[in-house]
């Protein structure tokens, strides 16, 4: 299920809010998956405890693969202008010749 949610999370700007709703998902997932019933007292940490899992992973799994993204484009290999857009620079063609502008 977790690959499902990750998909495109490249583009996401995650935010404490965004964070905190993904932790808030994982744990969720994981009371349903160990038939934990809402109305049960039992911390996140007991949950994390039954999962035989050292800490939640899907926020830090999404982090991972936004700097692989970041560093696919900054190798270049998604193309001069992904990488253009990245780095703030646009390229304007005025008589067969480049100007380097700013894009703010």
């Amino acid at each position: 299920m977790f690959p499902v949610i990750r998909y495109s999370c490249e583009s996401w700007i995650v935010s404490k809010d965004l964070s905190r709703r993904i932790n808030a998902f994982e744990q969720w997932c994981y009371r349903r998956l160990l038939k934990i019933k809402w109305t049960d007292k039992i911390t996140n940490k007991e949950v994390i405890c039954r999962m035989n899992i050292e800490d939640m992973t899907l926020y830090s799994n999404i982090k991972k693969q936004k700097l692989s993204y970041a560093g696919h484009l900054l190798r270049g290999s998604a193309g001069k202008t992904v990488l253009q857009i990245l780095e703030g620079i646009a390229l304007t063609t005025y008589h067969h010749h480049y100007d380097l502008i700013s894009v703010v």
